[in-house]
This record gives C-alpha cells, sequence and structure tokens, in this order.
C-alpha cells in the first residue's frame, strides 16, 4: 500500500468518503518513534484595518492595515471527535479507539476533544444519545476520569447534564452562559444539584457573562446560587467595576442590592 505522507494525513481520512485509514502504516509509525499524543500546530494568519479608499489623486488603494498569525494545537484525538460529531461515521469512532488502545492519553489531550464533541452533540441530543454513551464508555474503559469533563459540556441539554453527573462531572463553569433561559434551567435544579455533589464554579466569571443591562435577573440568579457579591474576576479586578461601560446601571444596583441584604455574606 502507498505510504502516507504524514500520521496527520493518515488520520484525516476518517473523514473521507473514498479512503480508508492505513491502520498498519499508522503502528509503522508509531513503531519508528512517531508519537500517538503529537501535537499539531496550525497557524492561521488574519489581516484587520485593510479597507479599500478611493481619492482622485491615488484613485483606489487600501488604508493601513494590520497582520497577526494565530497558533491553534490540536491532537488526533480531535480530529477524530470532531469528525465523528460532524459525520458520525464508524471510521471515525474506530480511529478514536485505535488511538487509545495505541496509548492515547485521554486524561491529557482527551479532555478538550471530548468536551467539544459532547457540546456538540448537545444540539438534538435526543438523536446524538447514543453515541454520545458510546464515546463515554469507551473512554472510560482507558481509565479516563469524567471528573475532568465540565457540565457546561451539556449546553443546557437537562438530560446530558443529568448523564454527565451519574458518570461522575461534579464541576459546572458558570461562565458559560448566554442566555437567561439557559441558566434558568440549571438555577430551577440548583438545590437538587448541590445534594448531588455539583460545584457551581463561578471563579471564571467576569463582566462579560452580564453583557446586557437585562442581564440583571440573571446576574441575580446566579448571587442566589453562590457568587459572591464581592467576586474578584480571573484578572484581579470587581467584578462590580469588570461589567460593561453600557450596561452598568442595573446590574451595580442589583450587586448593591444584595450586599445591602446580606451583610455577612463575603
Amino acid at each position: 500500500l502507498p505510504q502516507p505522507k504524514s500520521f496527520r494525513d493518515e488520520i484525516n481520512k476518517a473523514g473521507s468518503d473514498s479512503e480508508e485509514i492505513n491502520y498498519s502504516a499508522l503502528d509503522s509509525m508509531f513503531d519508528s518513534g512517531v508519537d500517538v499524543n503529537e501535537v499539531f500546530k496550525d497557524k492561521v494568519t488574519s489581516t484587520t484595518g485593510s479597507n479599500p479608499r478611493f481619492n482622485l489623486k491615488d484613485g483606489f488603494h487600501f488604508s493601513s492595515s494590520h497582520t497577526s498569525t494565530t497558533t491553534y494545537l490540536s491532537n488526533a484525538m480531535d480530529v477524530a471527535l470532531d469528525l465523528y460529531a460532524l459525520k458520525q461515521t464508524d471510521a471515525c469512532f474506530d480511529l478514536a479507539h485505535f488511538l487509545l488502545s495505541r496509548g492515547f492519553d485521554p486524561n491529557k489531550g482527551g479532555v478538550p476533544a471530548l468536551y467539544r464533541f459532547l457540546k456538540s452533540s448537545s444540539k438534538g441530543y435526543f438523536a446524538n444519545e447514543e453515541r454520545v454513551h458510546k464515546i463515554v464508555e469507551l473512554f472510560e474503559q482507558y481509565d479516563f476520569e469524567m471528573k475532568n469533563i465540565d457540565l457546561s459540556a451539556c449546553d443546557s441539554e437537562e438530560d446530558l447534564l443529568d448523564f454527565l453527573i451519574s458518570k461522575g462531572s461534579v464541576n459546572y463553569n458558570m461562565n458559560t452562559f448566554t442566555f437567561e433561559s439557559e441558566l434558568e434551567k440549571l438555577y430551577r435544579r440548583k438545590d437538587e444539584l448541590k445534594e448531588k455533589g455539583v460545584v457551581f464554579d463561578f471563579s471564571q466569571v467576569d463582566g462579560n457573562a452580564f453583557s446586557f443591562e437585562s442581564d440583571t435577573t440573571s446576574l441575580l440568579m446566579m448571587l442566589e446560587m453562590g457568587l459572591s457579591p464581592y467576586h474578584k474576576t480571573p484578572t484581579g479586578k470587581s467584578l462590580r467595576s469588570d461589567f460593561k461601560a453600557y450596561s452598568t446601571t442595573g446590574l451595580k444596583a442589583v450587586l448593591d442590592q444584595y450586599r445591602l441584604d446580606h451583610p455577612n455574606q463575603k
């Protein structure tokens, strides 16, 4: 069989409708020193501020621009699970299984890959449930610690949330809500979930979690779920001073009133 150009070229075949992965070639690569946990680095260059301009002297020209390069890191499991979420083919599942059987570390490189897979599968979970269970059970076969998966992977899908809790996930990053209705689902079950051992983690919460003046309800729900009225953002700023400039009045009023009503809360 023709030899693949690289480890990555071979695993990318999981997304192909015309090519099959040459697993013997992959094993040969591993035997020759290729690391199954290899980190792929993709550099993406983008240009901002380059806008067309026109004047009689110079005609059409472009204004000054700024070019920046961003490096994205990934690995083989990222490829396998991203493709499995997208294409839902057995070839993608088989690749994930093969990588784990060849020593891929699920508790290191596998955490972000599984998190993204779960979050993507939460959309229409009723149709994706079987695949989610299949992947989670596969990871568990290779001693994956489900406590490494943040419960925000459920993306407010309550059935997936319950499944992840049953598997041992306990932490919920509270800086992951886009809409008040999403947070309300969690708020409604706060006491029940705490009894199950769920930890509402506010450590990443900053002003960006409350982007609009109407987010006052979300702020109050978080305060009642355990957010400190004297919370410090990850950068060390007071939450009260980190609200967006155009949405401070109502949010500050809610925070100040909560402080008055709960003088002993720190």
